[in-house]
Formats: structure tokens, sequence, C-alpha cells
């Protein structure tokens, strides 16, 4: 969530909202299913981490 990754870089929530806005619009993405398709496209996030993540 927001509030953790905020906590984690001690920043505020806005912070990473506003960051998370300016990432996607850099991109040419509007939403976060976007913005992760786009992070498997291009190897950023590993696929198979996230399903064992979630299991």
């Amino acid at each position: 969530s927001s509030q953790e990754i905020a906590e984690l870089l001690n920043i505020s929530p806005k912070t990473v909202a506003n960051s998370h806005y300016i990432i996607k619009k850099k991109l040419g993405v509007n939403s976060d299913i976007e913005l992760t398709r786009l992070a498997i496209k291009m190897n950023l996030v590993n696929l198979l981490e996230l399903v064992d993540e979630a299991t």
C-alpha cells in the first residue's frame, strides 16, 4: 500500500501517490493493471514470483 511504501522510504503517502501518478503518465499507462503488464513485459517483475507470493 502507499502507506507501507511511505513508511519504508520515510516519505509521506502523498509523495508516494504523486510519484506513482508521474510514473504512469511518463510511461503512457492509465491504470495499475497496465503498469503491471508493462513491468512484466519489460522483465522488471517476475510473474512466477508474483504468483508464489499470492499463494
